[in-house]
């Protein structure tokens, strides 16, 4: 059992569901969540989203324990939005209208 599939379990156990359940819940199979689980089939980024969610765990970490990210990929993020928790939703959004105006002076955003 890899990383990843034994914290799925974990999770799933310490929230009581069976996999049927969340089967029902997120549509994939039980059958491929126990494979999930025992690290015999990799689990898709997508599915990856669905668990996080349902099991209330932040998705970024998931995807580190997947592999689909490497910690190099977030530090610039990381840094850059250090204190975004200070700002309101109207700062937020005028950052994002910044960003997105330098991106398309640039001809890289859209």
């Amino acid at each position: 059992m890899n990383n990843l599939g034994k914290r799925l379990k974990e999770r799933r156990e310490q929230l009581k569901y069976s996999l049927k359940e969340v089967s029902v819940k997120t549509g994939i199979t039980d059958s491929r969540l126990c494979r999930i689980e025992n690290g015999q089939y990799p689990c898709q980024a997508g599915d990856l989203k669905q668990l996080g969610t349902l099991y209330n765990l932040p998705v970024i970490s998931l995807f580190l324990d997947a592999g689909f990210l490497d910690k190099k990929d977030i530090e610039i993020y990381q840094h850059v939005f250090s204190d975004v928790s200070e700002l309101d939703d109207e700062e937020r959004e005028h950052i994002q209208w910044l960003i997105s105006h330098l991106a398309k002076k640039k001809g890289t955003g859209k």
